[in-house]
């Protein structure tokens, strides 16, 4: 039986959505990795991976 979501899980991955778009405003899109985005979310890219 799969797990539900948590409550704050939309929640999290609009504010890493949002996170995203501004590594790409700022490098551009080809530039930007996914370190870049996971230290400005001050996350791990396997959380990034998961939302």
């Amino acid at each position: 039986m799969a797990r539900p979501k948590s409550a704050s899980h939309d929640l999290r991955r609009d504010e890493i959505l949002d996170v995203a778009a501004n590594c790409f405003a700022r490098q551009s899109f080809p530039a930007a990795s996914m370190n870049d985005i996971a230290a400005a979310c001050g996350t791990s890219k396997a959380r990034l991976y998961h939302y």
